[in-house]
């Protein structure tokens, strides 16, 4: 299972392919996350996706673009985000995430170039399709990336040229001329709230709780939950808990008691049958084949 780890202000902590070195690759697919839907984050880098077979939804600050296959994505840097399939229906995607600082080494030029587009609001994606006029320059591109990195050894130096003429195809886009606009309150709301789940997850913690981190009513947190998310607070919650227990599964041997107590779940009997129903299989089974 795919689980991205979230710190407490909920960027995401993303396990580079070297921990020295700010660089992501990896083919993925939709059934590694519970329900076909990733929990939403945020991260300081930027994020490229390419669509190989079937679709996905994308939600990216307040936006929800459907991927088809052949499409590729661009994802500013500090959107709130998450790839989601509505039908839970497979789709096999390539992800290269990557810290923009790696671009360059000139701080004038990263200045000049690279930190305007990465505080730009305006711009928080862009959607290139299969229709595009330029979409074969970044299928060509993303694939090169994974091709380097599947085949290649030393590959990075090879992947950060790619990287800088993908970078600059996004900046000298005709569709990247928006201007810079201030973030919606409700998205820092949101984020609020999010945050305050993955600090406090393993508590006994209502949706007051949840409404009053962020300073809003239950109403308004519901809305928000279900505009951003298409889930209730409790859902999100429950969801983000089980995202939590799968991974203790695979990474730890505490018994399965521990980890539904760790996780919030007062239960076990409740917390193998919530696992059951999103994940397909009893916890013990997990564990064994994740």
């Amino acid at each position: 299972m795919i689980k991205p780890d979230v710190m407490p202000d909920a960027s995401e902590i993303v396990h580079y392919d070297r921990p020295e070195l700010p660089l992501y690759i990896r083919m993925g697919t939709l059934s590694h996350y519970p329900d076909c839907k990733a929990l939403c984050h945020w991260h300081e880098d930027f994020e490229f996706i390419r669509i190989y077979d079937g679709e996905m939804d994308y939600f990216i600050g307040g936006n929800i673009i459907h991927m088809m296959a052949g499409d590729c994505l661009f994802v500013n840097s500090r959107q709130m985000h998450y790839g989601f399939g509505p039908k839970k229906k497979e789709c096999r995607f390539l992800c290269v995430l990557f810290s923009p600082t790696i671009l360059t080494g000139s701080k004038a030029l990263f200045e000049e170039n690279i930190a305007p587009l990465m505080k730009n609001n305006g711009i928080p994606f862009l959607h290139i399709r299969q229709t595009d006029a330029d979409t074969d320059t970044f299928q060509r591109l993303l694939d090169k990336i994974y091709y380097l990195k599947e085949n290649r050894i030393n590959y990075e130096i090879h992947v950060l040229s790619a990287l800088l003429e993908l970078t600059l195809k996004i900046i000298e886009h005709d569709s990247a001329v928006f201007p810079n606009e201030a973030e919606p309150p409700a998205l820092e709301t949101h984020r609020r709230m999010v945050a305050f789940i993955s600090s406090h997850f393993n508590e006994d913690i209502s949706l007051n709780d949840i409404a009053e981190s962020a300073s809003v009513s239950r109403a308004t947190c519901y809305r928000i939950f279900k505009k951003y998310d298409r889930l209730s607070p409790i859902e999100f919650l429950t969801i983000y808990r089980l995202n939590v227990s799968a991974d203790l599964l695979t990474r730890t041997h505490d018994s399965i008691s521990l980890i539904s107590g760790k996780c919030g779940f007062n239960s076990v009997s409740y917390y193998s049958k919530l696992f059951l129903t999103h994940y397909g299989c009893q916890p013990h089974i997990y564990r064994k084949d994740p």
